[in-house]
């Protein structure tokens, strides 16, 4: 039966709307892939806020470590492999540290004391709710 199948399939001619909507499916297809699994080139940098006012526009992928002045002394950050943390800073409870490494779009830690914040730039991928 299959057979039969393949060989009817094969036999006959696509007509134009056949051709139309396999080509239809291909542009589906292609938008798709670029819409939802190329990474997004906004997700490679992360935004450096001090004071509630812009400070810097950090690229992901280049490995380097920051300095960055806030209200009650120097923070340092971390940037390596697309990702970014804080690794020191002056505050006392240090919940920036332990916010550990960003690496989704819209991720974001602050150092509350020092008034030093770092985002991902990009739309949060994460789920906003809990599905059963």
């Amino acid at each position: 039966m299959i057979n039969k199948l393949s060989e009817r399939f094969f036999d006959e001619k696509l007509s134009i709307g056949d051709w139309l909507v396999l080509l239809t499916a291909l542009v589906l297809l292609v938008t798709l892939y670029n819409r939802y699994w190329q990474s997004d080139s906004s997700r490679n940098q992360a935004v450096i806020m001090v004071s509630g006012q812009f400070w810097s526009n950090i690229d992901l992928h280049e490995n380097q470590t920051i300095e960055v002045p806030g209200k009650i002394g120097i923070s340092i950050v971390n940037i390596s492999n697309g990702k970014i943390h804080f690794s020191t800073s002056p505050c006392t409870t240090k919940q920036c540290i332990h916010q550990g490494w960003l690496h989704q779009g819209g991720e974001f830690a602050a150092c509350l004391p020092n008034e030093v914040s770092i985002q991902i730039a990009g739309p949060d991928p994460r789920f906003d709710s809990i599905n059963f």
